[in-house]
């Protein structure tokens, strides 16, 4: 009090303190509002990052698409092109191995020696008419003959090594000239020439016979060598003959002189 004498009840004094700016509600308001613009501008901007990525991203899915849809119809393309070259050259390839095969049987069934094919057990599996008329056989019966029986027992065999290299590939062919039994039961002479059809593997897989009557080039050649011989014996004789003729006159000469003297 004014005498400053202390009473017991004393006196209030009102005081007021005034909370640092940052600690107001404004402030605080202020800093809100600037934390949700902050995080709503990175959210847009990520937003819009992103939209932008998506668009560039559908961009590139729509070029990758289109680059690929044309690149599929290319390759559509190509590959109908393919088929039809490749459709194309096996019915070219088929033509001419209908070609091929017709030229063959026309020559198989039409040649005037005989022709067939064997296994490589030498058994017969196809043979034209010539083959079979050549030994007096119908077509159906020389099917069913084992040719090695018919070869005569001093042919037999003369021509194994040539046969082990023709299936060892060491030659592509070979001729041999043989006596064959005639279904008459005469002997008759042929040239046989063998040639082996191989495989991808190079294995032979059957084998092309081919028989030729060669008898009247024996007979031939034997009236050759006949009267070959036959002028070599004339000969020989004539020049014995000769030469006696030539001893006696020399003798008569010698005997001649022998008496002038």
């Amino acid at each position: 009090n004014n005498d400053w004498v202390w009473n017991e009840e004393g006196v209030a004094i009102p005081i007021r303190i005034e909370p640092p700016f940052y600690a107001t509600w404004w402030f605080g308001g202020l800093v809100g509002l600037f934390v949700l613009a902050v995080v709503g501008a990175a959210v847009r901007w990520r937003f819009d990052l992103v939209r932008s990525q998506n668009r560039k991203l559908e961009v590139e899915v729509d070029e990758r698409t289109t680059a690929l849809r044309e690149s599929n119809a290319l390759l559509e393309i190509e590959v109908e092109q393919r088929k039809r070259a490749e459709e194309a050259l096996a019915r070219k390839a088929e033509r001419e191995l209908r070609q091929s095969e017709a030229r063959f049987e026309a020559m198989f069934e039409n040649a005037a020696i005989g022709i067939g094919l064997m296994g490589m057990d030498r058994s017969i599996l196809e043979a034209n008419e010539a083959a079979g008329r050549l030994l007096g056989f119908t077509r159906e019966e020389f099917l069913q003959v084992k040719i090695d029986e018919m070869i005569h027992p001093e042919d037999r065999g003369q021509d194994a090594p040539l046969f082990q290299e023709l299936v060892a590939g060491k030659r592509a062919s070979y001729q041999a000239e043989k006596r064959y039994r005639h279904k008459n039961g005469e002997y008759i002479w042929a040239r046989l020439i063998f040639t082996a059809v191989r495989g991808e593997d190079g294995t032979p897989d059957y084998l092309i016979g081919m028989l030729e009557d060669i008898g009247e080039q024996k007979r031939a050649q034997q009236e050759l060598d006949r009267r070959e011989e036959e002028y070599l014996r004339q000969l020989e004789k004539r020049v014995w003959e000769r030469t006696t003729e030539l001893r006696q006159a020399n003798e008569k000469l010698h005997l001649e002189i022998e008496q002038r003297i």
